[in-house]
């Protein structure tokens, strides 16, 4: 979407841009500079997205959790606040 906007902002300049600017009717859309961005776009999309996401899949998850780890109490988290406040508005 953006290479067509670009080159209809272009035609656009060229046409009713100020005469006077110096080599106006040269300016144009670079092939070679959307190429080398779109490059740029495509290995950051993978060093900063791929590379991540490979990385935690090989993680075993029991490992990092811990399995000695003591459960919550009962009557913690904001479900039991919820419940709480509910019964709180319930009773007479």
């Amino acid at each position: 979407m953006a290479v067509p906007l670009a080159l209809a902002a272009v035609r656009l300049l060229v046409r009713f841009g100020p005469q006077e600017l110096p080599r106006l009717n040269e300016v144009a859309v670079d092939g070679t500079v959307l190429a080398f961005g779109l490059a740029v776009s495509l290995v950051a999309g993978l060093l900063f997205g791929v590379l991540p996401a490979l990385r935690a899949g090989s993680i075993q998850a029991s490992a990092s959790l811990g399995g000695g780890a003591a459960p919550a109490p009962r009557g913690s988290g904001i479900w039991s606040v919820g419940c709480w406040w509910w019964r709180r508005l319930r009773s007479p």
